[in-house]
């Protein structure tokens, strides 16, 4: 058999701003989850878990600030499903 010519992209997918804050004693504010944002986003990482919309308003509003930042990077939320949600 012979090797393929191409292969299929690589997607890095970073966790830091979602699963790093369930650490024990890790919280981080929304200036730091910007700036941590955008080091990843200049290093190339393709998408950035931005946050747990569910958390509230103050979460919401630092995912927003995330979002504004990135120029490489998609943002995305990370969210439950809900059986209400499932039938909608």
């Amino acid at each position: 058999m012979k090797p393929p010519t191409e292969y299929p992209p690589v997607i890095v997918n970073d966790s830091t701003l979602r699963d790093g804050e369930q650490a024990p004693g890790v919280a981080f504010d929304r200036h730091e989850k910007v700036a941590i944002a955008r080091a990843l986003d200049q290093a190339g990482v393709d998408e950035i878990e931005a946050g747990i919309a569910a958390m509230g308003a103050g979460e919401m509003d630092a995912m927003r600030a995330v979002c504004e930042v990135l120029q490489h990077a998609r943002a995305i939320a990370w969210c439950r499903m809900s059986e209400a949600a499932a039938i909608l």
